[in-house]
């Protein structure tokens, strides 16, 4: 036989080890007190007990025997005495009334809680979605949704706070109601000023504090703040069934979970958390308290209803002790360890990362749900858990401390109630931790260092390509620089011409006119820069350019006394203003079909120059009624001319070099019919 240090007892015996309990609580069997919901006391101190389905029970005294007085009648869990020793009963249909032997319904409804208010002597009453008030029977006042009361299904709790205020407490949320004005204030979770779906039981302490039971544990009501505060403990977070004062310091609590005390002096004082719990490990066998199924009798004895017996707890024989388990890791790996494991060293499997570690809480007393937390290394302590067994995968290479501890409880950690494993992991380099970072780190600097390389070698790719670019643009400006002389060359030609025939006046205007064409000539040609589109900003505007056109031809004209007309025409839909184009561009061809074409012609002849738009290119035309290509090139084989123009030459070449820019420029050249040469350029996307 062992004593345990709540005065209970564990003896072995043939047929096994037996539990005896010490006699804070007495058990009343489900066949002498079946599905029993209520109990009350009498001023004869009778004590009856109301069944649902199985009637109305007294309890003898004497014998401590039961007795059925009343049968067929199916009681809820709500009972009260009234100062003239009348017992008020809630039942199925109706609110009941023993007065003496004789029985009484008032209210033909449903009832579900019942609550004596002395000072003002009023039977508060719960029924499906409101509460009856009442001193007279025959005088009920009654609050239901349309006098402010919550939406629910039933009232299941009735009480009264110090200030006189009555309480309504269903699955759905509360009610604080005026006694006087009958005035009431909702309190739920969907409206915020509820931290639980509904309220199930309530308690008005000696001090004077309100305390309600609801579905994540226990509350009570600030009076300062009109607020219900929950009490956020680790141990007690279910459903609060039913409560009643255990002493003046301590409340006793009924949970689907079994008992619990709660130490109310030191919470409301220092702040602090104790409970105490019982069930089945220490002496409560009773299961699942039913609501508002606790009764404090003359003598202070707690009765209890459950689902399963009636207990009677004699409060001056339960002991009050530390009940938080000590804890004991078994297994490491699936084999068991020694019970002295504290400086041990354990090692896994070589290339194992993965270690299973099994535990169990140890002690004839412990919650009915017991839990653990651990942590690794020192590292912050995990969530409550259920399971007795760790797994820990993946584990780097290194040794390592495993701790863990039961409760749950509210209690500070105490170094005492740990227990703790060192173990050790054993891994190939490439699987130690340090390994995965090296490789992307390794990964990162090759990527980092090829990256480097690839624009580097862009760099230098893109630097010969705009080197490559000056080049061919100087080259370019190189021709242009020889095309001007060129030009100047034939205009100086007719200048002379007149000065030797004496012309000195027209020769004078020449001058003019040639001193002009060189301003807006170099205008154009001495803005060379480079664009960042990559084009060479030395572009002219086509009016410029005609400008220009126009002063060569007039020379031409001069020159050849008027040997030809000319025509210049220019599309409505084209600005002139508004387009740019590499300047000297059409002026060779121009020269071309005066000098080759038309001046080579016996007769009068014409040059057409029609500058026009298809879509968005920009298409010049050149035409003439010269002699045209074929005769031309007799003319010069006759005479043995090899010499080719210049200035056509020089911008062939130039237009080359244009289009390896960015440029898209072509040339066509075609005979005329039925004589002269038509000369066509397209420059795309200039418009």
């Amino acid at each position: 036989v062992i004593r345990y240090n709540n005065n209970q007892y564990w003896a072995a015996t043939e047929t096994g080890l037996v539990q005896i309990y010490n006699k804070a609580f007495q058990s009343f069997s489900y066949k002498d007190l079946p599905n029993i919901w209520t109990i009350i006391e009498d001023d004869k101190k009778d004590i009856y007990f109301g069944s649902y389905e199985g009637g109305l029970y007294k309890f003898d005294k004497i014998n401590s025997t039961f007795s059925k007085v009343k049968t067929g009648v199916n009681y809820f869990a709500g009972s009260a005495k009234d100062d003239e020793n009348r017992l008020y009963f809630a039942k199925s249909y109706s609110l009941e009334i023993k007065e003496g032997d004789e029985y009484k319904n008032i209210w033909e409804k449903t009832t579900f809680s019942v609550y004596y208010d002395s000072i003002r002597d009023r039977i508060i009453f719960g029924t499906f979605d409101g509460v009856g008030i009442f001193s007279d029977p025959d005088s009920i006042k009654y609050i239901g949704p349309e006098e402010g009361m919550h939406q629910c299904g039933y009232i299941q709790t009735v009480g009264m706070d110090k200030e006189g205020y009555y309480w309504a407490g269903s699955y759905t949320g509360v009610n604080r109601i005026d006694p006087v004005t009958y005035k009431t204030n909702s309190y739920t979770l969907e409206n915020g000023k509820l931290n639980s779906k509904g309220i199930f039981c309530s308690f008005l302490d000696d001090s004077g504090n309100f305390w309600l039971g609801g579905d994540n544990g226990l509350m009570y009501y600030d009076y300062s703040r009109d607020s219900i505060i929950l009490i956020e403990s680790q141990l007690l977070n279910t459903r609060v069934k039913s409560m009643i004062d255990f002493d003046d310091k301590k409340l006793l609590l009924g949970t689907k979970e079994g008992l619990y005390i709660f130490d109310t002096y030191l919470y409301l004082n220092d702040n602090k958390i104790k409970l105490y719990y019982f069930n089945s490990s220490n002496g409560y066998t009773g299961i699942d308290p039913g609501f508002t199924g606790m009764y404090k009798d003359s003598k202070g004895y707690i009765w209890i209803c459950s689902s399963t017996s009636v207990d009677r707890l004699n409060p001056r024989k339960i002991i009050l002790k530390d009940q938080q388990p000590d804890i004991l890791i078994t297994k490491f790996n699936e084999k068991r360890i020694p019970f002295e494991h504290s400086k041990l060293i354990l090692k896994n499997k070589y290339n194992d990362a993965n270690s299973i570690i099994k535990f169990e809480a140890i002690g004839f007393e412990h919650p009915l749900n017991t839990k653990y937390q651990y942590r690794l290394n020192k590292s912050p302590w995990s969530e409550w858990q259920n399971e007795d067994q760790v797994i820990l995968k993946d584990l780097s290479k290194g040794n390592y401390t495993f701790e863990v501890w039961a409760g749950p409880t509210d209690a500070p950690l105490e170094s005492e109630k740990i227990d703790k494993l060192m173990f050790t992991i054993n891994l190939p380099f490439y699987r130690s931790s340090w390994f995965l970072p090296f490789v992307f780190g390794l990964t990162a600097l090759l990527i980092i260092l090829t990256g480097f390389y690839y624009y580097s070698q862009r760099k230098e790719h893109k630097m010969y390509l705009k080197q490559l670019k000056e080049a061919r643009y100087l080259r370019s400006q190189l021709l242009l620089s020889e095309l001007n002389p060129h030009f100047i060359f034939n205009v100086l030609s007719t200048i002379q011409n007149k000065i030797l025939f004496e012309e000195k006046e027209l020769a004078s205007e020449y001058v003019v006119k040639l001193s002009k064409l060189m301003r807006n000539f170099l205008n154009a040609s001495h803005r060379a820069n480079l664009m960042s589109s990559g084009k060479p900003d030395y572009e002219m505007q086509l009016s410029k350019e005609i400008e220009l056109l126009k002063g060569f031809i007039e020379f031409e004209q001069i020159k050849s006394n008027y040997h030809f007309d000319y025509h210049i025409d220019i599309d409505k839909d084209i600005e002139p203003g508004y387009i740019m184009l590499p300047p000297m561009l059409i002026q060779p061809f121009v020269e071309n079909s005066i000098k080759h074409g038309l001046l080579m012609s016996d007769k009068k002849g014409n040059l057409w120059i029609k500058i026009e738009k298809n879509e968005n290119d920009l298409v010049i035309n050149i035409e003439d009624d010269g002699i045209g290509i074929a005769e031309s090139m007799k003319i010069h084989k006759k005479y043995n001319k090899t010499h080719k123009s210049l200035g056509s030459k020089i911008v062939m070449e130039r237009i080359e070099l244009l289009n390896k820019f960015g440029y898209q420029i072509s040339i066509d050249i075609l005979d005329r019919k039925p004589n002269g040469t038509i000369i066509k350029i397209i420059i795309k996307d200039e418009l």
